[in-house]
């Protein structure tokens, strides 16, 4: 085996394989322990995908501060102190088709390391399509699925001190690692994100991962291996394809997809419109949601016919007679479809907005997909 298969592998190991005391997932509104030696992935597989988690591993720690932050008041605070053993960062569960994807930017500010490097990215991909990103811990494979990982984009020598935003995807060169299509090693790529896609389709089905296969999760991460000693990094505004997946801790609200109805039933071939709603209570107040913020899985509301009108299509009301007003939605399911939010896999659906004052806000609920 060549020297850089072994330390491609090494990278992926350090990636997956928990060492060190317990890992403690971090919500914006809570916090809990979990049992001692998991990493990253559990967190995706025990948490719904509506939520956002940091994690962290051994001598490290990842927390929401107001320390620095490049929008807004908030940015998240990681920190190893020996990465061999360390690792901390944050994971974003997304639900997109990896040649889908055209931008994944965020803004990182690195203020000191003994030996560093910027943030690394890893892509959880669902390869085996059952819905689900699956791992082996105890024998370090992943099942049927893969992950898709590089290192950061300045090396061995980050710059310090300043906010920089960086692109993973529309970078020129970026050394992209994959699993090869038997889990025995590692398979490596550098260039362009759209030559990377390419690569996997063309590269004699030695790889795990094809154009169509959906990413389950994002997660930014220092430590995990040696290159990182001391180190101290601020992660500000995640976007993925314009959605803006981090910014401010997040409040987590109820909503109801097809309110008053039970399984909530969509066909793909739909041509109407989905209504959903997000329910009032004594902590919300539905009126102080920004109505042009509000994405259902990355789409827009619908805008009245004809097509050219741009009055959103909402209304306001006490939909569940709990006295409290309630902010009742609508989305053209032929949007959602073409966006791939909804497709046959689809099992649940998440709603994002902003508060007027910047305050984030999410949702979540169950669909069923119908034929």
């Amino acid at each position: 085996m060549k020297k850089g298969q072994r330390e491609a592998i090494l990278r992926l190991a350090a990636l997956v394989v928990s060492v060190l005391l317990s890992f403690t997932i971090v919500s914006p509104n809570s916090a809990r322990t979990v049992a001692q030696g998991m990493d990253w992935v559990e967190a995706l597989q025990a948490q719904p995908y509506s939520k956002i988690n940091l994690f962290r591993v051994g001598l490290a720690s990842s927390e929401w501060t107001t320390d620095t932050s490049q929008l807004g008041r908030y940015s998240v605070r990681l920190h190893v102190k020996n990465g061999t053993y360390s690792k901390a960062g944050i994971l974003v569960p997304v639900d997109m088709a990896i040649d889908k994807i055209v931008e994944l930017k965020f803004s990182e500010l690195i203020k000191s390391y003994t030996i560093g490097r910027d943030l690394r990215v890893v892509l959880g991909v669902d390869s085996d399509e059952d819905g689900a990103f699956d791992m082996d811990l105890s024998s370090g494979k992943f099942g049927k699925d893969a992950i898709v990982s590089s290192d950061g984009l300045f090396g061995s020598k980050p710059p310090k001190g300043e906010w920089i935003e960086v692109d993973h995807v529309r970078s020129r060169s970026v050394l992209w690692y994959v699993q090869n299509a038997t889990d025995t090693n590692s398979m490596s790529f550098r260039g362009n994100w759209s030559e990377f896609i390419s690569w996997l389709d063309t590269s004699t089905g030695e790889t795990r991962v094809r154009k169509g296969h959906r990413v389950r999760a994002i997660v930014l991460m220092i430590g995990g291996s040696s290159d990182y000693q001391e180190e101290t990094v601020y992660v500000d505004f995640v976007v993925m394809n314009g959605l803006v997946l981090l910014d401010e801790p997040l409040r987590i609200v109820n909503i109801d997809i097809r309110p008053g109805t039970y399984p909530n039933d969509i066909s793909l071939k739909d041509e109407g419109l989905l209504p959903a709603a997000i329910l009032g209570s004594s902590s919300l107040n539905v009126t102080t949601i920004e109505i042009a913020t509000i994405r259902l899985g990355g789409t827009a509301l619908a805008t009245q016919e004809p097509a050219s009108s741009q009055k959103l299509l909402y209304s306001y009301g006490d939909i569940n007679s709990d006295g409290y007003m309630d902010l009742v939605l609508f989305f053209r399911i032929q949007d959602l479809v073409r966006a791939e939010t909804l497709n046959p896999a689809t099992t649940q659906l998440t709603l994002t907005a902003n508060l007027k004052d910047r305050e984030p806000i999410q949702g979540t609920d169950s669909v069923r997909i119908i034929t």
